[in-house]
């Protein structure tokens, strides 16, 4: 879902309100009382009708007229629903760090104070997204004063490297014996992958969600292989492919193709057929390194 409609803390509410409805149990047509969400949520009922406001947006609820909200939306589409924030001060900071670096116009070793000029940023901000880029592997501190980029996939024989390396694993983790995946779990990301295909989301959800929606996709499926070392080797892809996938997501309809890509693949698992949602997988990976090739296309 795309994050254009009112603040961080209205989107918040609006996610926690989701979250109340999946786990009553609630279907389409049942109301939503505004007392009962503001204790649940413990605030008051202002908050809570600009929350109901947005999802109203969203099409999730609907008012009706004396009555007030009503559910609009069938239960296993709000499990899996997923509001995009309206990014926080640390996250604009943090995405333009990243864009900076992944388009050349920053050093692969920086320091602080250079930064802090650079961006007009407050020294506890800074340090709050240098700790997390470090934390999720993105750089490093030097021994003495600055930061690394650390080396990931930034060359075309490395991105092409990464992907032979992987459809020699993923596609063939489909096929081990003990992989099991249950419908909800493709239940899930079908209806993540289908929402993705609405062109609203499609154009305008930010790059770090995108790539959270590819990697969970492909973890997961690896995950259900029951195999750790598989796992840990396609988590480790991830991570070095984190910051270049985000430049490659301003290929919009690249997206459009990957997610009908993924929804292939779900399909084929659904229908109990791994043999082939293995060569849509494999197909699939063929494709993404050829425009890996092409990242600011």
């Amino acid at each position: 879902m795309t994050g254009n409609y009112g603040s961080r803390r209205q989107a918040e509410l609006a996610q926690r309100v989701l979250g109340y409805m999946d786990e009553h149990l609630l279907d389409p047509g049942d109301p939503l009382r505004e007392q009962r969400l503001a204790e649940y949520l413990g605030v008051s009922r202002t908050p809570v009708r600009a929350a109901l406001r947005l999802l109203e947006a969203h099409g999730v609820v609907r008012s009706v007229p004396h009555q007030g909200y009503v559910l609009e939306r069938a239960r296993g589409e709000v499990h899996s629903l997923t509001l995009a924030l309206p990014p926080s001060p640390d996250e604009a900071l943090y995405l333009a760090i990243v864009e900076d670096h992944v388009s050349g116009r920053l050093a692969k070793t920086v320091n602080q104070v250079d930064l802090l000029r650079r961006y007009s940023a407050n020294a506890p901000a800074m340090r709050r997204v240098l700790t997390r880029m470090a934390n999720e592997g993105l750089v490093e501190r030097n021994p003495g004063q600055g930061w690394t980029f650390r080396t990931g996939l930034d060359t075309e024989e490395a991105r092409i490297a990464s992907y032979e390396y992987r459809s020699a694993l993923e596609p063939q983790a489909l096929l081990l014996p003990g992989f099991v995946i249950d419908m909800a779990t493709l239940d899930a990301l079908q209806t993540q992958h289908e929402q993705l295909l609405q062109p609203a989301n499609t154009t305008s959800l930010p790059g770090p969600m995108l790539f959270r929606i590819d990697a969970n996709f492909h973890e997961t499926l690896v995950r259900a292989s029951g195999n750790a070392l598989f796992l840990q080797a396609i988590q480790s892809q991830n991570q070095q492919r984190r910051m270049l996938e985000y430049l490659g997501y301003t290929n919009r309809r690249r997206v459009t193709d990957w997610c009908q890509e993924h929804l292939s693949v779900i399909e084929a698992l659904r229908e109990g057929d791994r043999r082939l949602a293995s060569r849509y997988l494999a197909h699939h990976l063929d494709h993404a390194r050829h425009a890996s090739t092409h990242l600011t296309g």
